[in-house]
């Protein structure tokens, strides 16, 4: 574990235990430090704390997290036993920080079928909680994974290709918008085609054998999130969009896949294309 995220956990395990004692049962990481695909500068840290139940005041909880400085991002979710049980869509109260900012009522971002899935599969404990179990539903993994396809990545997708001169004028936003659709869009494809929930890194690679005729882009949006200085400019939203659209029109068409045997290797490394 990276000496950052070890300081940061322990750091929010003694505010826990100090503000609200034996409420805490575990604390899981996720994402990218889980999938081994950590990078200081550009990773966020995401996390599952387990609580025995999850106060109606969660005032207590929010002052430790207004006392956590970023970077990295520290992205909670408070969930209990129970939650972890059954469907995150009947989970009806889940606070916690989205992007190193505090707020209450669950997020498709944190509680969904792909957070069951990670902590079922992956999660790194800080701190176990005894007995925990998870529903990690495959036909329900899939089907969201597919919602979000039209939800979240089509209009995201529009809205790029829309973008006006001026809104296009900041090559840090630009490279943000690249980095986060081009290694985004292809862990969605990947999913459908392995059954698995992979790394940024992993989906970027991945790409890079699917879609090779965007190789270049990719490779740069690779390097930028490794921490390399890399130059973006207004003219790459149209590829960006181009590779987009070419991984929504072959991920529309693709075969559910079949249930996955867990692989914590797997999500850091190279899925093998279809």
């Amino acid at each position: 574990m990276h000496p950052v995220v070890a300081d940061l956990t322990t750091s929010h395990l003694r505010a826990l235990d100090a503000a609200l004692p034996s409420a805490c049962l575990g604390l899981y990481l996720t994402g990218s430090v889980a999938a081994g695909d950590f990078h200081l500068h550009t990773s966020d840290v995401d996390a599952v704390v387990v609580l025995d139940v999850v106060p109606q005041d969660c005032s207590a909880l929010q002052a430790i997290h207004e006392r956590i400085a970023g970077p990295p991002a520290y992205d909670v979710v408070y969930l209990t036993p129970a939650d972890l049980a059954g469907d995150p869509g009947t989970v009806t109260r889940a606070p916690g920080t989205l992007r190193g900012t505090w707020r209450e009522g669950p997020l498709p971002a944190q509680v969904s079928p792909v957070t069951w899935s990670e902590m079922a599969r992956y999660a790194v404990p800080v701190r176990e909680c005894p007995g925990l179990v998870i529903d990690d539903d495959h036909d329900r993994l899939v089907a969201f994974t597919r919602r979000n396809l039209e939800d979240y990545w089509a209009p995201l997708v529009d809205e790029i290709e829309a973008a006006t001169p001026e809104e296009l004028a900041n090559p840090d936003e630009v490279a943000g918008t690249a980095v986060w659709t081009v290694l985004g869009l292809p862990r969605l494809h990947a999913l459908l085609v392995t059954g698995h929930v992979v790394a940024k890194t992993a989906a970027g690679q991945y790409a890079l054998e699917q879609f090779p005729d965007h190789a270049e882009l990719v490779g740069r949006c690779l390097r930028a999130r490794a921490g390399e200085d890399v130059a973006f400019a207004a003219a790459d939203a149209a590829e960006v969009v181009a590779l987009a659209r070419a991984v929504l029109e072959s991920a529309r068409v693709l075969p559910d896949p079949a249930p996955a045997v867990p692989d914590p290797e797997l999500v850091a490394r190279t899925p093998e294309p279809a």
